[in-house]
């Protein structure tokens, strides 16, 4: 045999051998797809029921359903063509606009508000870039209207937000601070003779820094500020400061922006850094539901010091959602892969031995509990929300134990993700290594949810604190 032709004996071999652990050796049907049809079949429960339990109940996995096929028929929405682990972080952010600008679109001609909610959240399960910018926009930029503005504020800027003709982002930390609300340095000077609020970065450290979507889009920002009135501080506050203008995206005058750079996920986000420099905004644009400056420079404190955080409460409840969400997309993942991976012809698939298992089951439960945890939180601050303009009384009596809760639930099940994460790859073994194995670029994706919405460390400490002081209370109350 001359050597060509054992390099040819060899290649035939490996070929062979390849095949083998795709293709059972008495069938031409490859193995995985009916090793998951068997897995799928010999459930021990209805697996449409546990789909629509899943969802939240027949109604909204129907609405569900019928989101995702919109998602797959649409080519702006669906990436089917290319492969998206090799594209830049430009195009990223290219396909990324162009998802929300066709989304903004579709959903503005859907009348079921049901189906319009769920078709938000199908996108936002479908991608991260996505689902961050959205995020941004309506959790953190809308919702800081709706929770510290006034109704009239509200109404002036409702319009420009929902058509996304303004572009929002939520302006809070700084290079030198984050969970310290009071230690932040921007500065919001009320000069009485124009009757403006004059926006200033002081030092460097005062530099807005990680702000999702500054860094090339955002025309405006809701920018947390120290408000000084005569000289004197009177706490930190919120401020509408426009960014760039509508028609060309320049910065404004005063205004230096750009872009943080790359980061170990979420390309197709623009986080930024923000400096103002003596930018003057009318007195209108502080959000005043609850503090207020009159046009002769009288202040008028907010009723409860819990509000500072309230913007953040969404926040920290949506990680629970994103929790069950990236936790369940990685346990799929590994699910389906030990469902379908042998070593060899004849051995037992990875998942029928127990080592496996108790590595994975654990992870599906995560996903179970933080979704169903999700949802009932969720509808609670939903309902609060509802009483700001009607009960702002009980509002305020329920904020300071949702506020205890949601840091408590953020801290617990991010860490918990994290965990989850990392064992799903694990359970895949080398081929998790691979960014089109996909897990890597959950893990990357994954790691501003631990970090974004505060120190996970200090979120359990607030919830100690208020916890101790609530048994305290209960304590005194029946002895």
């Amino acid at each position: 045999m001359t050597h060509s032709d054992q390099k040819n004996s060899s290649a035939a071999e490996r070929l062979l051998l390849l095949q083998s652990h795709l293709v059972h050796g008495d069938s031409n049907v490859a193995t995985g797809v009916r090793d998951l049809a068997e897995e799928r079949a010999a459930a021990s429960f209805n697996v449409v029921d546990m789909a629509d339990f899943f969802a939240g109940g027949k109604e909204a996995a129907d609405y569900m359903r019928t989101a995702y096929q919109i998602i797959r028929r649409d080519p702006i929405l669906y990436l089917s063509t290319g492969s998206p682990f090799n594209d830049t972080q430009l195009q990223e952010r290219e396909k990324t606009m162009a998802q929300i600008r066709r989304y903004v679109e579709i959903s503005r001609n859907m009348k079921d508000p049901k189906q319009r909610a769920a078709f938000e959240l199908a996108m936002n399960i479908y991608s991260e870039s996505f689902s961050m910018r959205i995020y941004v926009h309506e959790m953190l930029f809308k919702q800081s209207f709706l929770l510290n503005g006034t109704v009239e504020q509200y109404e002036e800027w409702k319009d420009d937000i929902e058509s996304w003709k303004c572009i929002g982002c939520y302006a809070m930390t700084e290079l030198g601070h984050s969970s310290f609300l009071r230690g932040l340095e921007t500065t919001a000077v009320f000069d009485r003779e124009t009757d403006e609020f004059i926006i200033n970065s002081p030092t460097i450290t005062s530099t807005k820094w990680w702000i999702g979507m500054a860094g090339e889009t955002a025309t405006h920002t809701v920018a947390i500020c120290q408000l000084i009135i005569d000289g004197k501080q009177y706490g930190t506050f919120w401020f509408v400061v426009q960014l760039r203008d509508y028609a060309a995206g320049r910065l404004m005058p005063g205004v230096t922006a750009g872009n943080i750079g790359p980061k170990a996920g979420r390309q197709g986000l623009d986080n930024g850094w923000i400096q103002f420099n003596g930018v003057r905004i009318p007195r209108k644009n502080m959000l005043m539901r609850w503090a207020t400056v009159t046009r002769e420079g009288k202040f008028t404190q907010a009723p409860h010091a819990a509000l500072s955080y309230a913007a953040l409460i969404p926040e920290r409840l949506s990680c629970l959602f994103a929790t069950a969400n990236m936790c369940g997309q990685a346990a799929t993942i590994a699910t389906r892969y030990s469902c379908v991976r042998r070593q060899g012809p004849k051995d037992e698939k990875v998942m029928d031995f127990q080592t496996q298992q108790v590595r994975l089951m654990p992870a599906v439960a995560t996903v179970y509990v933080c979704s169903v945890v999700s949802r009932v939180m969720m509808a609670h601050w939903g309902n609060m929300t509802s009483m700001i303009n009607d009960q702002p009384e009980e509002f305020l009596r329920l904020l300071s134990d949702v506020h205890a809760v949601s840091a408590g639930f953020k801290a617990v099940s991010t860490w918990r993700g994290s965990e989850v994460l990392e064992m799903c790859r694990r359970a895949c073994g080398g081929h998790a290594y691979s960014a089109h194995n996909a897990l890597a670029g959950i893990i990357g994706d994954w790691g501003v949810v631990t970090t974004g919405g505060g120190d996970n460390i200090v979120l359990t400490q607030q919830t100690a604190v208020s916890r101790h002081a609530a048994c305290i209370y209960c304590a005194e109350v029946v002895f």
